[in-house]
């Protein structure tokens, strides 16, 4: 159910119905937690995964007082989850790390792009190493999008690279794509590994 739920929040993130997908998650954790924490790892992980869904679809109607603290509890009650029993379970690869991720992601999408490279390089490389390619790679999108608004073209570049050997099929995605559009328009002098990486995406140079 905890699983099905966060599927459905997800649903509703698509559908842009943030406040309905931040109040489903919460009702569901709070509702579900007692029986979820029962169930080890695989619950913990469930649950701490309901409460960083409910963080994303907070961020959803943009940057706002209520938004910055909606996502900031959400995160909160993950990372306590988590120090429950940080061993991840129901494929969710949920714990501190995973929480640390989502936290720049987050700041990101609340338009504090600063605070998200900070909080990127708090995160151990080893942790992340730990995880699986696909959610390392995404995790380098997001540090490249946070460098890009900073300015920082050529690391948001380095990013995106490592982030297409971990996991090509990430940088399909319709935002990456936007991305480097972006910046082959920014950079004055496109490099041979950005223009070579836009033609991976399909992108012409």
């Amino acid at each position: 159910m905890g699983a099905a739920a966060r599927r459905v929040t997800r649903g509703l993130i698509h559908q842009r119905r943030y406040a309905a997908a931040v109040g489903y998650a919460t009702d569901t954790a709070t509702t579900l937690r007692p029986d979820l924490e029962r169930h080890g790892p695989a619950g913990l992980s469930t649950l701490g995964m309901l409460y960083l869904v409910a963080a994303v679809a907070a961020t959803g109607d943009g940057r706002s007082q209520h938004a910055i603290s909606t996502a900031t509890e959400q995160l909160e009650t993950a990372r306590e989850v988590a120090l429950i029993d940080e061993r991840s379970g129901d494929f969710t690869e949920f714990g501190l790390t995973n929480v640390q991720l989502h936290e720049a992601d987050v700041l990101l999408r609340l338009d504090d792009a600063w605070s998200a490279l900070e909080t990127a390089r708090k995160i151990e490389p080893q942790a992340v190493r730990k995880l699986s390619r696909e959610r390392q790679s995404r995790f380098l999108i997001t540090t490249a999008r946070a460098a890009a608004l900073t300015r920082r073209r050529e690391d948001a570049i380095r990013d995106l690279l490592n982030a297409e050997r971990l996991a090509p099929e990430e940088l399909r995605r319709p935002d990456v794509l936007r991305l480097v559009a972006e910046l082959l328009e920014l950079v004055p002098t496109p490099s041979a590994k950005l223009t070579g990486l836009a033609r991976r995406c399909g992108l012409q140079t």
